[in-house]
């Protein structure tokens, strides 16, 4: 949403002003408006952003140490696991509506809002995002630009000509940076999953491809008896291209039915509802360590440097009512000057069960087939590449019309 210049400003001294310090078990430091404080948790308007953090991750506030929640030792564990086990069988259909909050240090950050539906009975999955703000920073370019400055100065290159590159790669860089922002800002994405077909939407095109899997088989998956030993010949045994999400299955998989996986169990208002807070053993991620983000082909991969994951169920019925997870990603790339990147990843997430079914749109009917699609794809991506260009005027020294 844009401001103008004189609110702006203001916002941000007052924000300033009354800036409260949390630190973090982790180490970072965040400083805004504390916007909400339960029992449990807080919320923090961080830049312009709404962050959630619970008290279980904060070491401090303003310095004064944090003392947890009080855990619930009188739950059954294996008990309230089953009773979630039985009410999750019965779900005919989930809403998820989920917050993604995204920081990679240094290159950008985003905020998407996202809407995924699940009906087991139609055999169709909805998902739907939209990128309700974000930002490309000019850390990486600065870094890139001042790497090869180094090396022409090394070579011999006068100070005089360096100053001419470096003014016309400035200019370059900040318009590609404020390119990528606005193309970031309100994209959206639309997707549906059916035992057959998945079909994604490219501006007002549709282009389909074959389902790698089926809504009753993924619910088959979350419903089944599988240990780590099994999942892992799965995995071995499975697609490449299924492996992530089977990864993901499994995490879903397991805090439901394995009572170690729970760590404990505290009490909380949720959504306005009471609830059990149930936290995930931080092993449970260990699947996914050395793989999120991977890209095997490129070298590249990942690890979890701090984790967090709760589960909301409801006192009530035993329903599902939300998740949060918090944790900080880094991406190794041996063959890039820049071996590894850190960010943070937030995802919170409320859960409801519609009874209405969820229906295919007419115009699927139309969809191109994704091999025919190359042109689609190209033309609602326009101008996201232009990161590109800069790259490349870096390795072509330069040498570029001015």
């Amino acid at each position: 949403m844009k401001k103008l210049l004189l609110i702006t400003v203001f916002v941000s001294f007052v924000s300033l002003t009354f800036a409260e310090v949390v630190v973090l078990k982790s180490g970072r430091t965040i400083e805004g408006e504390i916007l909400e404080k339960t029992s449990g948790y807080i919320k923090i308007n961080f830049r312009g952003v709404t962050l959630t953090y619970f008290l279980d991750e904060i070491d401090s506030i303003n310095g004064e140490k944090i003392v947890p929640i009080t855990v619930v030792d009188r739950i059954d564990k294996k008990d309230l696991l089953e009773r979630i086990k039985a009410t999750c069988k019965d779900a005919k259909r989930i809403q998820i509506k989920r917050i993604r909050d995204e920081n990679i240090k240094g290159l950008l950050h985003s905020k998407t809002e996202e809407i995924l539906e699940i009906d087991y009975e139609e055999g169709i999955m909805h998902h739907t995002a939209k990128i309700k703000d974000g930002k490309f920073y000019t850390d990486f370019h600065d870094l890139l630009i001042e790497r090869e400055m180094a090396e022409f100065r090394r070579k011999g290159v006068s100070s005089e000509k360096i100053q001419q590159m470096k003014k016309s790669l400035d200019e370059l860089r900040q318009k590609t940076v404020d390119t990528l922002t606005e193309k970031m800002k309100g994209k959206e994405f639309e997707t549906y999953f059916t035992d057959e077909m998945v079909y994604t939407r490219f501006g007002d095109r549709w282009v389909k491809t074959e389902s790698p899997f089926s809504i009753k088989e993924m619910r088959e998956f979350l419903q089944a008896e599988v240990d780590e030993e099994d999942f892992k010949q799965m995995l071995a045994d499975s697609p490449e291209e299924m492996r992530e999400i089977l990864k993901l299955l499994f995490i879903w998989n397991k805090n439901f039915y394995d009572v170690s996986a729970v760590t404990t169990i505290s009490e909380d208002i949720f959504e306005g509802k009471p609830c059990y807070i149930l936290d995930i053993r931080e092993d449970i991620f260990d699947i996914l360590k050395g793989s999120l983000f991977s890209i095997p082909n490129k070298g590249m991969s990942s690890d979890t440097k701090f984790f967090t994951y709760k589960e909301f169920i409801s006192k009530d019925n035993y329903l599902k009512l939300g998740s949060y997870l918090n944790l900080a990603i880094s991406i190794f790339n041996p063959k890039s000057w820049m071996k590894t990147i850190e960010g943070d990843l937030v995802i919170e997430e409320i859960y409801s069960y519609p009874k209405e079914k969820i229906s295919l749109p007419p115009e699927l009917a139309q969809a191109v087939p994704v091999e025919e699609s190359e042109e689609i794809i190209m033309q609602d991506m326009q101008g996201m590449f232009d990161i590109l260009d800069f790259e490349r005027h870096l390795k072509d020294g330069f040498k570029f019309e001015r």
